[in-house]
């Protein structure tokens, strides 16, 4: 995408890295910040996360619209620090909580977050979460133009930007404010309880996800309308494992913020992460936070310069996945300054390849309506099923960019020749009808598991809504884990027999005109059956049913695997997941690619101008599950040769990150690529 550079705050969105080190209780002096600044200059750190309020979002400065602390500031200390700041080619970003405002709450504990499940606010912290829906929400956005049209930051990057405790416990907001606003756009109050079997409570989850849209897309307009040069980042509360209590929309919402996010040291998390950003708004290149890690350990005060191998791996595979990152918190800059002037060199030759136009080839659809309803009060099975397949796709080396539920039109699904629906169990009427028109002109449409059977909002159809697409005609309410009879060919040969298993669970279904690729049953009598209730007795009738069926419509062709692949895939890596996968889609397309790089090795295209750029990521093995270790240490497995064929007529090849180590070959169709010994991260340009 194209982007105006006045739009940039200072260069901010192609700043390497970003660091943050702000005040936790007390005011720095001067010359505090002025030997901070120094350290940050010499390390290359052109980024920084400082704050106008203390933690905790008490303003430290004599603001005209938030109460402030006894010994704030005048402007003129920020000011300055900006200033200084500017002289040394950094940018000054200020830190703050969204819904934090404890000595506003002290003054109107009216305006004061009334949780869903009680109104009681048993620690200070619960007292202090304020609704923006009160008078609270409009002293924000002015607020927000003091700190970077008076004071001098380059922009405002908002943590907390969710809607339930730290706990989990105390969810949403039924305020008089909240309350007004949902009756006046529903006639109904605010529910006062969970209840997922309400329709009127899902729908409250759907009108809240709008709401935090909008005040998002109001706040961010309002700065930019009145200085335009400052960019407002929304902290993302919607990632892996989070689940509806964190009242942020999976959906696509371009708008005049950008929306960041954070993830733990986990680079099959961040890489999906990344596309995600992507997918709700590319007015930015994406940037993902994590914490400073010596190895395993947080780098607090007290803990100098860690091993910045682990830290600059998170900016690496960062950078694969078209986005930037951030790091925080810092122990003293001076204390850490050899590990920040290491990350700056190692990033030095790497920044200018980041972003870029994604190179389409798989739409992976991450849907936000499956993950809250199709397992109420539980997103995991869900985020299982999206990152086994992005791992599995990532294996066979497909370039993959994310489709959100309202993307499912033809505007953004006919940029992909292939679109997998990963259980995708929610869906509506128009995505199915959208999804149907993709496949009669030309796309190929890989659905896996239960999808399509839920309405938006999680209630169960009788029939699923692409099934008529598929052929299907009867589904089985038995989920096993099938050994298929292989009845095609294609998926036979070449190290697949003529029976086998794949990952996940299955519901057999049948057809009646689709073409059946694989079947499979079980029978009744003595013996053990592997369920979705686990080993149990089986003493069903013997059922035969289909597991895999193909579809030829139009110009185009649909595929329907029974087992959730991705859900397994997951915690269980495996050949023959990957080899059916495969072939589906080879059996249509040629990939954008061809390379011997083992599966764990991730090769991600991006275009810049007239330059192909290749990304190659060495993901430790032990990362490459969803329950492995939380943070990773230095298990990289070194990588031989990797060849990689491209098509196109180009010219040359080179490598900033490994300049005696590539070489390539030239014909008139494509370039073959030969890069010698991968331990982390690598850059190829081919141009």
């Amino acid at each position: 995408m194209q982007r105006d550079s006045r739009q940039d705050a200072r260069g901010y969105t192609r700043t390497p890295y970003r660091l943050e080190h702000r005040p936790t209780h007390r005011l720095h002096s001067k010359d505090e910040l002025l030997k901070i600044l120094d350290v940050l200059s010499e390390s290359g750190v052109k980024a920084w996360w400082y704050s106008a309020a203390s933690k905790g979002s008490y303003p430290l400065f004599k603001s005209k619209y938030l109460p402030y602390r006894t010994d704030a500031v005048e402007p003129e200390y920020y000011q300055w620090l900006s200033a200084e700041a500017h002289k040394r080619d950094i940018v000054l970003f200020s830190w703050d909580y969204l819904n934090c405002a404890p000595l506003l709450t002290a003054e109107h504990p009216e305006w004061r977050f009334q949780f869903l499940n009680g109104d009681t606010h048993e620690t200070p912290r619960e007292s202090h979460f304020v609704c923006y829906n009160s008078p609270y929400g409009r002293l924000l956005k002015d607020y927000c133009v003091e700190v970077v049209g008076e004071l001098g930051f380059d922009g405002i990057w908002f943590d907390g930007c969710y809607h339930s405790t730290d706990s989990g416990v105390k969810l949403a907001c039924r305020c008089e404010f909240c309350n007004a606003k949902h009756r006046e756009a529903t006639g109904r109050d605010i529910p006062q309880t969970v209840d997922w079997t309400s329709r009127a409570f899902r729908e409250f989850i759907e009108w809240r996800y709008d709401d935090s849209e909008g005040y998002w897309r109001s706040l961010s307009g309002y700065v930019r309308e009145r200085c335009p040069d400052a960019i407002i980042v929304f902290n993302y509360f919607n990632r892996l494992a989070h689940d509806w209590r964190g009242g942020s929309p999976l959906r696509r919402m371009p708008m005049e913020g950008m929306i960041a996010s954070e993830v733990d040291c986990k680079p099959q998390q961040l890489l999906l992460q990344h596309k995600i950003l992507r997918a709700l708004n590319d007015n930015y290149p994406t940037e993902v936070w994590v914490t400073g890690q010596d190895a395993v350990t947080p780098f607090y005060d007290g803990r100098p310069n860690p091993d910045p191998t682990m830290i600059a791996f998170h900016f690496q595979t960062s950078a694969t996945a078209g986005g930037y990152g951030s790091v925080g918190p810092a122990d003293k800059p001076s204390n850490v300054s050899e590990t920040l002037s290491s990350l700056s060199k190692t990033m030095k030759s790497v920044s200018p390849y980041i972003d870029g136009e994604a190179i389409p080839f798989v739409g992976l659809v991450v849907s936000g309506a499956t993950k809250d309803y199709a397992h109420p009060g539980d997103a995991w099975p869900t985020w299982r099923s999206v990152l086994g397949m992005h791992n599995l796709l990532n294996a066979l080396h497909y370039p993959s960019e994310v489709l959100l539920d309202n993307m499912l039109t033809a505007e953004f699904l006919h940029r992909y020749p292939v679109v997998v629906l990963p259980d995708v169990q929610c869906m509506s009427e128009e995505s199915a009808q959208a999804l149907r028109e993709y496949v009669e002109t030309g796309g190929c449409l890989i659905a896996l598991g239960a999808t399509g059977t839920r309405t938006l909002l999680g209630d169960p159809r009788e029939t699923g809504v692409l099934d008529e697409l598929f052929r299907i005609t009867w589904r089985d309410e038995q989920g096993i884990h099938p050994v298929m009879e292989i009845a095609s060919p294609m998926l036979q040969g070449q190290g697949l027999p003529a029976r086998y298993m794949m990952s996940g669970l299955a519901h057999l279904v049948r057809s009646d005109s689709a073409e059946v690729l694989a079947r499979a049953k079980y029978r009744p009598g003595p013996g053990k059956v592997f369920t979705e209730k686990g080993l149990l007795e089986n003493t069903a009738e013997e059922v035969m049913g289909d597991v895999i069926l193909s579809v030829r419509h139009g110009k185009g062709n649909a595929f329907y695997l029974a087992q959730d692949v991705g859900g397994d895939y997951a915690l269980n890596t495996n050949r023959r997941s990957r080899e059916v996968i495969r072939r589906i889609v080879e059996s249509l397309f040629t990939p954008p690619l061809e390379t011997n790089a083992p599966p764990n090795v991730v090769v991600a295209p991006r275009r810049q101008g007239g330059k192909t750029i290749l990304h190659l990521l060495n993901v430790p093995s032990q990362m490459l599950h969803i329950d492995g270790t939380k943070q990773f240490h230095e298990d990289f497995v070194p990588v031989d040769t990797i060849s990689i064929t491209y098509p196109g007529r180009w010219a040359k090849a080179s490598s900033p990150t490994h300049p005696d180590g590539i070489g390539f070959e030239l014909s008139s169709e494509e370039i073959t690529l030969f890069l010698t010994g991968l331990v982390r991260h690598a850059i190829i340009v081919i141009e």
